[in-house]
Formats: C-alpha cells, structure tokens, sequence
C-alpha cells in the first residue's frame, strides 16, 4: 500500500515537472518571436522641431534638378479635402498583402509583400525597418560616433557629413540626416534614418555634382522619418527622403518606409521603386499652401511604381504627380494603393504612362487627372477601394 501511495506521488510529480518545462518553452518561443517581428518605432516625444535652412558647400539650398525642372504648379482650383482626415499616421499593421490583380511574377520580403506571383500593395505598417532597436549602431551629433573613417558631424546642423567613392550602411541608425559627397554608389539597408534632430533642409542627400558612369542609390528595408511632427517643407524646393544633386543617379528602392516628408521620393530615369511605403501628412502641406507629393516625377523615362501603399494629404497635389519638360515616357505605374491628393494620380508630362491593377483610395477631386499634352499607355485592372472599375474619362477617371 505504501509503495502503490509512493509510486502514484511520484509519477503525479513527473507530471508537473513536464508541464512546467513546456510552458517555459513556449514562453521563450513567444519572447523572441515577438522581439524580432514587432515593427521598431523611435519616439521623439518631447521635442519641438523648428528647422532652419542649411546652406551646404557644393549643394546649393536644394538640388541642381530644380534649376532644371519647370516652375512647378498646384492642381487647378486645389483646396483642402472635407472628404477624409488630413492625418496620415502609419496605421497599424497587418501581416497581409492585399492583391490588386496582374501577374508580373515579381516577389517582395518581409511582411505584407508579395506573394504567389502577383502584384500587390503592402500593407500598412509592414515595411521599413523591422529589427530590434538594440540590433542598430546609433550615430549623432550627441555622441559624436561615425559609421565611417571620412565621415564627421556638422555640428551647426547636426546632419552627418560623409566622403569617399562609395558608402554602405547596415544596420545603423543615423539621427540627423546625412549629406554625402562621394561620386559612386550609395547602399543602406536595415536601417533608420531619422531627419530629427537636424536643422537642415534634407534628410540624405547625395551631393555629386560628377557621379561615375553606374552610380546608383540602393536603399532596403529602410526607415526614413521625421519625427512627430514632421519636416518643415522650406517652399524652396522639393524634398523627400533622399535627394540627388544632379538628376542622374537612379534609386533602387523596396521594403522602406518615408514618412513626415513633403515627397516621399523623386526618382530619375531607370529608377524602380517598389513595395514601400509613403506618408505624406497634413501637417507638412500646411492645408494646400505648399506642394507636396508622395512621388513626384520631374523628368526621365522608364521609371517603374510597383506595389506600394501611398497616403498622401488631401491637399497634396498627387499621390503620383508627373512634371517635367520635355515630356518623359516609358513610366509606369504598377499594382499600388494610390490615396490623397487633389488627384490620386497626376499625369501632365508623360507619354504613354502604363497604369496597371492599381487601388485608388480617397481623394480631393478624382482619382486621376490627364494634361493634354500627356497620354495614358496600357491601363488595365484599376479599381477603387470597393472593387468598383476606374477608367479615364477625357481629362479625368470615372
């Protein structure tokens, strides 16, 4: 009896032993799953931005493409938005990529990318930087660190200033901006970049005035903000998260996320710009009294939008907005959510602009607007929100 009354004792023992053991690995299991695919945010409470206009050697107080671009004008009779919000806070996240349709057989990474072979916009909160925080190298003004040997902190401006042929960035976090000087090929990848605490007008410029035949800028999984309440748009040029002197150095750029900026981007010929994300907010436009976009397209042919999710103010001029004399083409515009703007998508100067199983959110006045001296190409597959058929319709879509 005393041995039946051990034996039942030990083996209810065994028992809780092992359920204690499997609860503690199924925590373990979740800790880390957690830390690594929850979305990184960098808080900046506590701060008041008043940026100032940095006057840069080499520079200018903008870019050389502005001198070279047509006077750029507002949408006719473009007003503020009563239809939606004017904020354009990231949402919150959703693992999902939503399909708009078509079969180019591309594929994105990360969260909320494409999937079984057709094109689709990424999901809100999904791109950008999505690593832990501690994963990250910090360089500032503050703490006086340098990702590289020919690099040091202007510290007037407090961006960090950058030399040699080529620069790659991993996995670093750069509080500030960057302005580089170097004439080959600018990569960054699992990063952040953040405007804040600057007094500058960019956010990582690329100041070449004679780049090598080849340079390029590739940018991954990136994050580019601004902090909570956004860059102050100068109304003296054009910026969005990265800038380009001279207008000849294409961007190649997926999974990143652009927000608080009055563009998101403006890309030059043979640029791709894919599964990313663009905000373009309220705040930064001032209501209409400044130009803002979530990509702004001021000349060169065979520029590729495919599967991104761009929020862009009420007020802004587009979503997509194409200006530029001459007239470019080969553009096209693929598979993204296109939201805001006094139209979503803004063609005045390209010919033949392909626009392909897009999304079209909310906007000022119309979904997209024609110029008469631009041309649509193949459009196929667009829709709104709710599924129902865009088309064009002379100078507008219905």
């Amino acid at each position: 009896m005393i041995w039946r009354d051990a034996s039942r004792a030990l083996r209810v023992a065994i028992a809780v032993c092992a359920g204690l053991i499997a609860v503690g690995v199924v925590l373990t299991v979740f800790t880390v799953s957690s830390r690594h695919n929850s979305p990184r945010t960098v808080s900046q409470a506590g701060h008041t931005q008043t940026p100032l206009l940095a006057v840069v050697p080499g520079a200018g107080n903008g870019s050389a493409r502005a001198s070279k671009s047509p006077s750029r004008t507002k949408a006719a009779g473009s007003a503020p938005s009563a239809s939606r919000s004017g904020s354009s806070a990231r949402p919150a996240s959703s693992s999902s990529p939503v399909s708009a349709g078509g079969s180019l057989g591309g594929s994105g990474s990360g969260d909320g990318s494409v999937s079984s072979g057709n094109v689709s916009y990424v999901r809100p909160g999904t791109q950008g930087y999505r690593g832990a925080t501690a994963e990250l190298a910090v360089y500032s003004a503050a703490n006086r660190r340098t990702p590289a040997k020919d690099c040091s902190w202007n510290t007037a401006y407090l961006y960090l200033l950058c030399g040699g042929t080529n620069l790659s960035l991993n996995h670093v976090h750069i509080e500030g901006g960057l302005y580089w000087s170097g004439c080959g090929s600018l990569d960054i990848t699992n990063s952040v970049i953040d405007w804040h605490p600057s007094r500058s007008w960019f956010v990582v410029q690329d100041a070449c005035s004679s780049p090598h035949a080849g340079a390029a800028i590739t940018v991954s999984a990136t994050t580019f903000e601004a902090g909570p309440d956004g860059m102050v748009y100068s109304g003296t040029s054009d910026t969005g998260g990265i800038t380009e002197y001279t207008g000849t150095v294409p961007m190649f750029v997926s999974n990143s996320l652009f927000a608080g900026f009055p563009q998101g981007l403006d890309p030059v010929a043979g640029s791709v710009v894919r599964f990313s994300e663009i905000y373009t907010p309220e705040s930064i436009c001032d209501h209409g009294n400044y130009h803002c976009d979530g990509l702004f397209s001021q000349g060169g042919d065979n520029i590729t939008y495919e599967g991104n999710y761009i929020d862009a103010a009420p007020s802004s001029t587009a979503a997509i907005f194409y200006q530029s004399s001459p007239n470019s083409a080969g553009n096209k515009v693929i598979g993204n959510f296109l939201q805001g703007g006094s139209y979503s998508l803004y063609n005045e100067n390209s010919n033949g602009l392909a626009a392909e199983h897009n999304t079209f959110g909310s906007h000022t006045y119309g979904y997209c607007s024609l110029s008469g001296n631009a041309s649509w190409g193949t459009w196929s597959g667009n829709v709104t929100a709710g599924g129902a058929r865009v088309t064009p319709s002379g100078g507008s879509c219905r």
